[in-house]
């Protein structure tokens, strides 16, 4: 029953604990006096348990060493203060993605219709059928951008955070983050051509027949549609697109290291590698998924771009087949991906400031959706 020193001093405090009071106990099980109940029964018991005990505590190497998490880690960097701090748990960073996203969402609902821009930046944007959102994109793509690259520099200028990494790297890797804003103009543009679509029928019927014919019939009644969200929705969708195509090298990054080393390999009794696994997985998902859906969405998107009549109209039908499809592969995937990651980063990634980072996020997500309304 009594270990070797050496065996020992391997152990965790808590195994110790374990180890010291069973073995107290199995002594008084084996006493030969009456108090002790001896038997050999009762000693295999003892014997099950330390065995149990050693199985299901872990080893010290792998009680949160950030030494011992980098093999599990895809890149180099970290986000680790020099001096000890008190790092966020994950809880605290997925809920500032999802207070993040709830409020960007709702903020998408207004600012997304061109009427309520158009009184706030005094008519300055969000005019009547307008075809900005061909290129409105790319401001919203360098907005996203430049969000995530001051967030960065927030960290890096945080004493004690560094050296850990450079700017473009945290950049890069914060545009897997789960976004929504593009996900709300799916159905709300969907919901008002269908809504824009049935008056501009029920008007026509309403036009007198000379007036119809001298205004040159459908020239007329499209002349009083009004896709309130459309413009939005487009541009947000593109941007997207763009957006998801410098995903693909986290994704990728992620997948290959995984790969490589053998961490799909089911069966494992690391428990290191097991929370991992969502992480590896959820890349891996993504870029099955997303990969033949990003080059038609993509080739698709170049298609409507150059081609001019009905353009807004067939972009609008590719964002529709397209957005729904990317709704499951890829806003889920990114949310299994970083509750895979801050699960097994641990002390790797400790950002601090998350409620400055979440107002970084809103504000500048918010301008987008603004500008994505549509100018003169």
């Amino acid at each position: 029953m009594t270990l070797p020193l050496s065996a020992e001093a391997e152990l965790t405090p808590p195994q110790q604990l374990g180890k010291m009071a069973l073995s107290e106990r199995g002594a008084r099980l084996a006493d030969p006096s009456p108090k002790g109940h001896n038997s050999k029964s009762q000693t295999k018991k003892i014997l099950l348990v330390l065995q149990l005990a050693d199985r299901l505590l872990p080893p010290a190497a792998s009680m949160g060493n950030p030494a011992d998490l980098k093999p599990y880690i895809p890149w180099e960097w970290s986000v680790t203060p020099e001096a000890d701090a008190t790092c966020p748990p994950p809880k605290a960073i997925l809920g500032t993605f999802a207070v993040v996203n709830i409020i960007v969402g709702v903020l998408s609902i207004i600012c997304g219709h061109r009427r309520v821009t158009k009184v706030l930046t005094c008519k300055l944007f969000g005019h009547k059928n307008s075809t900005s959102w061909k290129w409105m994109w790319i401001v919203i793509v360098g907005l996203q951008l430049g969000a995530n690259a001051l967030i960065a520099k927030i960290i890096k200028l945080t004493p004690g955070y560094d050296q850990g990494f450079r700017t473009w790297q945290l950049t890069l890797f914060f545009t897997a983050r789960p976004r929504v804003s593009w996900i709300f103009g799916l159905p709300f543009s969907h919901a008002a051509n269908k809504c824009t679509e049935r008056s501009s029928r029920n008007r026509s019927w309403r036009h007198d027949e000379v007036e119809y014919l001298h205004l040159g019939g459908q020239q007329a009644v499209g002349a009083e549609k009004d896709y309130a969200w459309r413009s939005f929705a487009l541009s947000q969708f593109i941007a997207e697109i763009m957006l998801q195509f410098i995903t693909a090298y986290t994704m990728g990054t992620t997948v290959a290291f995984a790969a490589q080393r053998g961490y799909y390999i089911l069966g494992s009794d690391d428990p290191l590698r097991h929370k991992g696994h969502m992480m590896y997985s959820a890349a891996l998902y993504w870029l099955c998924g997303q990969s033949l859906l990003l080059l038609v969405g993509g080739l698709a998107t170049i298609y409507a771009l150059i081609y001019e009549e009905g353009s807004s109209r067939k972009m609008h039908k590719i964002m529709t087949i397209v957005g729904v499809t990317m709704l499951p592969l890829s806003w889920a995937a990114t949310w299994l991906f970083w509750a895979g990651y801050v699960r097994l980063a641990g002390d790797l990634y400790c950002p601090p400031k998350l409620i400055l980072h979440g107002i970084v996020w809103i504000f500048f997500s918010t301008i987008g959706v603004m500008l994505g309304t549509g100018t003169g």
